[in-house]
């Protein structure tokens, strides 16, 4: 019998036909998604999103980008909240793991929770990002026209119903 877990989920962005799966990314002929990370960072009934630009239109998202080499998903995790936002946090959760087909490329993505350590002030924000903001949910969800993908609203969905998962439930990294 199988098991469903509640924060396990697939998202199609776009229909799959022959031709999307013929130019999925791959590597040394084999299919290889990108791995992306998300954090959801809630104070005071706020999370903390990211407005930036993608080609020219401006879109809502959580902080979120991609692992880099010899980076664990956790330190990718943090790392991209604070180039993205100028917060330093602490992960405490993963909270969902989603793969997101679109007409571009397939990704994994994984979502955390974080706490706030502390909000730098005057930090430099990455390059596409025009800034970092808390908004309320239904700020959020408000602005649905603007979600850079679904996944914005389902972490959110997944975060509010109460989903956290161990973060020992990703094992050990092992560096090189």
């Amino acid at each position: 019998m199988g098991l469903k877990h509640p924060s396990v989920k697939l998202t199609h962005n776009s229909r799959m036909d022959i031709q999307t799966l013929s130019s999925a990314p791959q590597t040394n002929g084999r299919y290889a998604p990108r791995v992306s990370v998300a954090t959801i960072v809630c104070l005071n009934n706020r999370f903390l999103m990211v407005e930036e630009w993608i080609q020219t239109q401006l879109k809502l998202n959580q902080p979120a980008g991609h692992l880099e080499a010899n980076e664990t998903l956790i330190e990718a995790a943090a790392r991209e909240t604070l180039e993205e936002t100028g917060c330093r946090i602490r992960i405490t959760h993963l909270l969902c793991v989603d793969q997101l087909f679109t007409q571009d490329a397939d990704f994994v993505r994984f979502t955390f929770v974080g706490e706030l350590i502390e909000q730098l002030a005057n930090y430099r924000l990455d390059e596409g990002i025009e800034r970092a903001l808390w908004l309320s949910e239904s700020e959020v969800r408000a602005r649905v026209e603007q979600h850079r993908s679904s996944l914005v609203q389902s972490s959110l969905d997944a975060f509010n119903s109460g989903v956290r998962i161990e973060l020992s439930t990703l094992g050990v990294a092992y560096k090189r």
